[in-house]
């Protein structure tokens, strides 16, 4: 009797082990992980991630903002950013109409700070804004080539000049230094440039330069370079930064420093391009461009109180219908240049299902994903406080809360 339990035990392993190999082969991990000098790239696979694990939702708080509305201050031209104070109070940037506006807590306006011009105070067509540790406002002025910094109340503190356009984006550090993109415009440089300089850069308060970062991706065509380069970033409250990449299945993480920590990817269930190549063509005074084509990827990146990471996916590319675009005229008038902004496409259309935000884990391990019904044109969060940004259709912003769902 011994003999024969001894045997059963010992053979009894052997279907179970066979059972955890086809487990092993049917169900994959989640993620494959590199180390690469000290840094890492997680390569995601969201199909092997339970939707119904993610323990956060959202709860619509409310819209601020039309392109129809009848109410001058909320009526708004291509709303860019959207900050918030210590109070709770909501800045606005109101591109397309110059101004910044801000609301309480409650979404009630409350003042318009800036208006249109070069002189203290004024913008034209400003980027971005952020406020620093002591309320101050920094507002991106690019084509003016300057950053306006203002009190709480609109008063103009101090401006910094720029060497050269650029500065899309500007997020202040908790340390008063600042974060600066060099824009995602389309600028055409001179003829012999063939490659970009890094995308990011930290300034000090007063503007002097501290170091730059992030390297760009060569496509081998200068056209499809600064296209496929363009970006959005996130300062978290470490003074790490985020980054995603618009035409790029490209998610990063950056020590204050500047030091990459880890890159992250996921599964996209299409191609990015680029297809085929830029024209750039330059006859006398005049140039004509041509950009090649990409499918974007996502379109903004935010970081929760939790260091998790909030990008703004599309998981299909949009419908023809869908697609709407930019049109940007610039003209000269005894030395004065003037520009205008214009959309074309179908601004009528509201709702879409091709936008998700996708949730990452502090280093960059895909956690699951919400599903959104609206135009994704940025993404940020402050506190529990979401805010999804319809820039070139509503001209809208919507507010609202992440709330953590009980787990059993």
């Amino acid at each position: 009797m011994n003999q024969k339990r001894t045997k059963k035990l010992l053979f009894l392993p052997f279907p179970v082990i066979s059972i955890l190999f086809l487990f092993a082969l049917t169900f994959p991990q989640a993620k494959k992980i590199e180390h690469k000098n000290g840094w890492t790239v997680v390569h995601n696979d969201q199909r092997r991630v339970k939707s119904k694990s993610l323990p956060l939702t959202l709860e619509f708080v409310r819209k601020i903002g039309d392109i129809e509305a009848p109410d001058e201050n909320t009526a708004f031209y291509l709303p860019s950013d959207v900050a918030v104070d210590k109070e709770g109070n909501i800045y606005i940037l109101d591109t397309g109409n110059h101004r910044l506006q801000k609301f309480n807590p409650q979404g009630e306006f409350l003042i318009t700070i800036g208006r249109q011009g070069q002189g203290p105070g004024e913008f034209y067509f400003p980027s971005s804004v952020s406020l620093d540790p002591q309320g101050n406002i920094y507002v991106a002025d690019p084509y003016n080539k300057r950053i306006e910094v203002l009190s709480p109340e609109g008063k103009e503190i101090k401006t910094i000049r720029l060497q050269e356009e650029g500065g899309e984006k500007i997020r202040c550090r908790t340390d008063g230094q600042l974060v600066l993109s060099k824009g995602n415009r389309m600028i055409i440089s001179t003829e012999g440039e063939k490659t970009l300089p890094p995308l990011l850069q930290v300034l000090e308060s007063d503007g002097n330069l501290v170091t730059r970062f992030v390297t760009p991706f060569d496509f081998k065509d200068l056209l499809a370079t600064r296209l496929g380069n363009q970006l959005d970033f996130v300062v978290a409250k470490d003074n790490h930064v985020l980054i995603t990449f618009y035409y790029q299945n490209r998610i990063e993480k950056y020590s204050p420093q500047g030091k990459i920590i880890w890159q992250a990817d996921r599964r996209l269930n299409y191609e990015l391009g680029p297809q085929g190549k830029g024209v750039l063509d330059r006859k006398g005074g005049s140039v004509r461009v041509m950009l090649p084509k990409m499918n974007p990827c996502s379109s903004g990146i935010a970081v929760d109180g939790q260091g998790r990471v909030w990008v703004a996916t599309l998981q299909r590319q949009l419908k023809k219908d869908e697609k709407v675009g930019m049109m940007v005229g610039m003209s000269m008038d005894n030395g004065q240049r003037s520009m205008s902004m214009r959309v074309r496409g179908n601004t009528e259309l509201r709702k879409t299902d091709a936008y998700i935000l996708e949730i990452f884990s502090p280093e960059g391990h895909y956690l699951g994903a919400l599903p959104t019904e609206i135009f994704i044109d940025g993404l940020f969060i402050y506190g529990d406080r979401l805010f999804l940004l319809d820039k070139m259709r509503g001209c809208s912003v919507y507010e609202y809360k992440i709330v953590s769902k009980a787990t059993s």
